[in-house]
């Protein structure tokens, strides 16, 4: 069974929003999330996504946050805590020149998965538009502990293939968030804004 998750403006009720879309094996669209924290070149031609949730392919609890929005941990940690133990990243960069960038955008990826204790799997476009505009590439998996499995080369089309052993996203370190008596408030009414697609 393919599934696959695709990046396209996508108009609900007359607005326009950058979204992800869930497609199932027989190509039905079983979930929507809108990119939340806007930036740039989004400002002038999306609105910004209003909520978080978590949906299932087969049997594992899974969760999407794209471009900008892996800058917020807190965009990631509340679906965790809420039961998602795969997070798909959608990605695409703005300037092919900065590459100081490389480093710090990786660093948010492996961040984002080991904070929390689950996989990342982020799919980030090589594409060049213009000598300054365009996205470096490099998709990449990373493990529940923070490890690289799989990077793909930079500005090159590539297929990352890993068999993901689920025993192992055990959302530990995102769990014991809540175990800080003071913050435990906070986080739950979090989770109660995150909703649960079956």
């Amino acid at each position: 069974d393919l599934y696959a998750i695709v990046g396209s403006p996508y108009f609900d009720d007359g607005v326009r929003y950058n979204m992800a879309l869930v497609i199932d094996h027989e190509g039905h669209t079983i979930y929507r999330q809108a990119k939340i924290q806007l930036v740039g070149g989004d400002k002038g031609w999306a609105e910004p996504g209003s909520k978080l949730s978590t949906f299932k392919i087969d049997d594992i609890t899974c969760s999407i946050i794209i471009c900008h929005d892996s800058r917020y941990p807190e965009l990631v940690r509340l679906p965790v805590l809420k039961g998602s133990r795969l997070v798909f990243y959608l990605s695409w960069e703005s300037d092919t020149k900065a590459e100081h960038k490389i480093e710090p955008y990786r660093a948010q990826v492996v961040a984002r998965a080991v904070e929390n204790g689950v996989y990342v799997v982020q799919a980030n476009a090589p594409q060049v538009v213009t000598p300054w505009m365009g996205s470096h590439g490099q998709s990449r998996i990373v493990s529940p502990r923070g490890v690289l499995l799989q990077e793909a080369p930079i500005f090159e089309e590539a297929v990352l293939i890993e068999e993901l052993d689920m025993n192992q996203a055990r959302a530990g370190n995102a769990r014991n968030s809540l175990r800080a008596e003071f913050l435990r408030d906070f986080w739950q009414a979090g989770m109660e804004k995150i909703d649960e697609v079956e």
